[in-house]
């Protein structure tokens, strides 16, 4: 890091700060954090099961232990080849890669929520070398590949995946290290002639090939990536077919074939996989508040200190932060290398497009989930690091330097204040079950009724984690002829269907009150009718 274009000693020893606090903040107080309804799902599939493989323990209509509930992941405990089987029946739009691999390390170490974490935390540290790797092959500059290294570090978006115990941050990796091995290779295809290097060119395109299939096996989103990929050859070839583009088509498409397999188990259970994609074109909100969420969600590489827009200081530091990136797009425009640049602007345009036009147009929150962004939003961060990075005048370089202090402090000081929240906005559909068990929590004898209902069951049993031993579960897998178990203080409904509450009511003789409601879930208490 120290030479001609190395950074100066202050900026030097920033980055190397940086470095050490985005490490710290991947692996700090991974059990303080919420057990949400994506990780549920993660320990259930890890462990090689199917859904009935639980739901038939769970779903009787029997009064049960929440201790029970908590411990399902260990009914039926089956190999690491079942969680290829499971997955191929219940869930065939998560690829397998990260839940075998998973798998593997729980039944090694352990598989409670804090391993599984800590497993997406070391996959996170394979961010570090990729990013690295990616800006010094595409702009041949250490100080822009070091710039983007510390940012990454501290992004508060990335640090927070870091935490999830699922597939993200494997697959953001393998974005990284999938770009850089394009780049590598055609650098060298290119070169063929001065260094006669025909293994080097073979392994580099291998290799290509191989991590794109790597991160299909990840995510079925790394078709964005490779979509990106192909319009950026398409460019800089000027649609002619040369070598470099029978090359990189062969490859990406090579990769491609390799997950034929998993793609035919996915067209096997295509209706299944419709469905539970559905929310995604049913919710429609105003155009305003998608590209407003879309601007939220783009701040969060750099500044995250609220979970949603909150105040007046909210929405200036978003257009801001917004403001900054479109600059720095453009400053990438003007004055990086069509070759080298366009990689980074087709990485930012082409996945976000791809959410975000269908829900302008059609309606839907397909954009609002911020991890289908990641390649996006990688390439803003990429996009960010050349302006920041790319060798300027002393006036200039005074300038690029405290924006780029600026940027790591309000980076660390996102991570910092997110360290030590147990429910951030990633927790998506289960950002409010705290709340919902301080209210179950409060009688001295509960029980919680639930049903199978879209996102409920991960839901439920995410909730025992929150629940005093004491509290009894009842899951119902059909809510018709139900009678209300006696010798409770307080039954609680999680999400009834309207139909069932309203036949309770008449049935039983009783009232339900609404205690708190979002978008996803609703909390009712049974109550007996009062007679004055």
């Amino acid at each position: 890091m120290i030479g001609k274009n190395s950074p100066t000693i202050f900026r030097n020893t920033c980055i190397i700060l940086s470095l050490i606090l985005g490490i710290f903040f991947r692996f700090e107080n991974l059990d303080k954090k919420l057990i949400w309804h994506d990780e549920v799902g993660t320990r259930l599939f890890s462990a090689g099961l199917q859904v009935d493989d639980w739901s038939s323990v769970l779903y009787t209509g029997q009064v049960l232990d929440v201790d029970l509930v908590r411990s399902i992941h260990n009914t039926h405990k089956k190999d690491a080849i079942d969680i290829l089987r499971g997955l191929a029946q219940d869930d065939p739009h998560h690829p397998p890669l990260y839940y075998f691999l998973a798998g593997i390390w729980g039944r090694i170490f352990s598989d409670d929520i804090v391993t599984l974490r800590m497993l997406s935390a070391i996959f996170s540290l394979l961010m570090f070398p990729g990013i690295f790797w990616f800006c010094r092959e595409l702009f041949q500059s250490q100080r822009i590949a070091w710039t983007a290294s510390a940012l990454l570090a501290v992004s508060p978006f990335f640090v927070l995946y870091a935490q999830e115990a699922r597939e993200y941050t494997l697959w953001f990796a393998l974005i990284l290290l999938s770009n850089a091995a394009l780049i590598r290779a055609i650098r060298l295809t290119e070169l063929k002639e001065e260094t006669n290097s025909t293994n080097h060119i073979f392994i580099s395109w291998t290799l290509c090939t191989f991590i794109t299939a790597l991160a299909l096996y990840t995510s079925l989103a790394t078709a964005t990536v490779i979509l990106s990929q192909a319009v950026f050859i398409l460019f800089r070839e000027k649609f002619r077919f040369n070598k470099i583009t029978l090359m990189s088509a062969g490859a990406l498409s090579l990769g491609v074939v390799i997950f034929a397999p998993w793609a035919y188990a996915l067209a096997m259970r295509w209706e299944a996989f419709q469905i539970s994609m559905a929310w995604s074109k049913m919710i429609i909100i105003p155009n305003s508040s998608l590209l407003s969420i879309l601007a939220l969600n783009i701040s969060r590489i750099v500044i995250d200190f609220w979970p949603d827009y909150q105040g007046i200081e909210s929405f200036v530091a978003v257009g801001l932060a917004s403001l900054f990136v479109l600059t720095a797009i453009c400053f990438l425009i003007k004055y990086a290398p069509f070759k080298k640049g366009a990689l980074v602007l087709f990485l930012i345009i082409v996945p976000i497009s791809i959410v975000l036009v269908p829900d302008l147009v059609l309606g839907g929150i397909r954009s609002v989930s911020a991890r289908y962004l990641a390649p996006s939003l990688i390439g803003i961060l990429v996009a960010i690091a050349y302006l920041l990075g790319a060798e300027s005048e002393s006036g200039k370089l005074r300038i690029q330097n405290t924006v780029f202090i600026v940027l790591l402090v309000l980076g660390i000081a996102s991570c910092f204040l997110n360290s030590k929240q147990e429910v951030v906005w990633t927790k998506g559909i289960s950002y409010n079950l705290p709340k919902v068990a301080d209210m179950i929590n409060q009688s001295q004898t509960a029980l919680v009724v639930g049903n199978r209902e879209r996102h409920h069951p991960g839901n439920l049993l995410a909730l025992s984690y929150l629940l005093k031993d004491e509290t009894k579960m009842q899951f119902l897998a059909t809510e018709q002829e139900y009678e209300l178990p006696q010798n409770f203080s307080g039954i609680f409904l999680y999400s009834p269907t309207d139909q069932f509450r309203k036949a309770l009511e008449k049935n039983e003789n009783v009232t339900t009150r609404l205690l708190m409601e979002d978008l996803h879930l609703q909390l009712w208490i049974v109550e007996p009718i009062v007679i004055r």
